[in-house]
């Protein structure tokens, strides 16, 4: 009896085949349709424009991680981002860190998508103005839903931030400032004579 017949071998070289080509078209079709999102992941300083609501708005500070279109953020007024990074230098001394201001909003959380230079973050946090201009937060006011839109064009981000169901609007325009694994170099001072 032999395991070798003319029908196996027809059987599995046309398996092997079809596995091939199937593979080959699925290789072309992924190379030339499928493409990876651009990378916008970083920090960016958002510079919002004032309104009669919201006459003196804070630079905000939008710290955005990317995994292909999905994206996560934090949204903080730049005052409040800077305090909290002088406090993670600070260590474990409880002292430094209860130097927080209790009037500084905790950053809000932000998920969405990335997609044909169109950002979409939505989340809960405080009204826009109140982040926008580090209004107290002793009250603890109730978290309104927020949305940001943005289209990121020749390193600008420009967009808007809307909150609540009032559909309360504030436009801003903002750039990158750091990598988010980056931070500003302190300065050594020279040893030398």
């Amino acid at each position: 009896m032999s395991h070798f017949s003319k029908q196996s071998f027809l059987f599995y070289g046309a398996a092997i085949g079809s596995v091939i080509t199937l593979f080959s078209v699925v290789t072309a079709y992924g190379e030339s349709k499928l493409v990876v999102a651009a990378p916008i992941y970083g920090k960016y300083q958002l510079r919002v424009s004032p309104q009669a609501d919201c006459p003196n708005p804070e630079i905000l500070n939008l710290a955005v991680q990317q995994s292909g279109v999905y994206v996560t953020a934090t949204l903080q007024p730049e005052s409040a981002a800077n305090h909290s990074a002088g406090n993670h230098s600070a260590g474990n001394n409880p002292a430094a860190n209860h130097s927080a201001s209790p009037n500084s909003p905790e950053p809000v959380a932000l998920s969405g998508l990335w997609q044909k230079e169109q950002l979409r973050l939505q989340g809960q946090g405080l009204e826009v103005c109140a982040i926008a201009t580090s209004a107290g937060t002793a009250a603890a006011p109730e978290p309104v839903p927020l949305r940001i839109e943005a289209q990121l064009a020749q390193g600008q981000l420009t967009g808007s931030i809307v909150s609540g169901s009032s559909d309360r609007k504030l436009t801003f325009a903002g750039q990158k400032a750091l990598p988010l694994d980056s931070a500003p170099e302190k300065s050594t001072p020279s040893t030398h004579p």
